[in-house]
């Protein structure tokens, strides 16, 4: 995908964040062990608007917009892109009411459900953990970002 986009001069701060990135160290177990993000591991994300411009010569599908989420076809393949955003209010138990896009990946990995799945990759940093994510893991443990119960009730599909 980087490469694809280095063909179109697109340049974007992309992070490859969620269970994609525990099955990374399970499977491979490669990466450096960072005890706390690198300096320099904040990436920046674009807003909604900033991705559609971004991917202009591409067909884009408005995923799901409201929640930052645009679908980029890329030579064939689909690829679902959303920025980092801080979730409001569950009123139903699965959706948040409303959302608040940030620039911060931090910002927006405290909002994942669990420490590992609150894990991030960028070329610049390698693995960004603020949470405890690896060391979960390798303890075996599944831990809540923040409170469990906060958790648990605001997407009924975490339980």
């Amino acid at each position: 995908m980087k490469k694809i986009f280095q063909n179109k001069k697109i340049i974007l701060s992309i992070a490859v964040i969620g269970i994609i990135i525990m099955a990374l160290i399970v499977a491979l177990f490669v990466f450096p062990k960072k005890e706390k993000p690198a300096a320099n591991s904040e990436s920046q994300a674009e807003t909604p608007d900033e991705m559609k411009r971004c991917f202009a010569d591409f067909r884009v599908i408005e995923t799901g917009l409201k929640h930052g989420t645009l679908t980029v076809l890329l030579e064939g393949e689909a690829f679902e892109i959303t920025t980092y955003r801080i979730d409001g209010e569950y009123s139903d138990g699965r959706h948040p009411d409303q959302v608040t896009f940030t620039r911060s990946l931090k910002e927006d990995l405290a909002r994942r459900d669990f420490t590992v799945n609150a894990m991030a990759y960028n070329d610049t940093s390698g693995i960004v953990d603020y949470f405890g994510g690896r060391d979960d893991l390798e303890a075996g443990i599944l831990r809540c970002v923040g409170e469990p119960e906060l958790r648990f009730t605001e997407d009924s599909l975490r339980i």
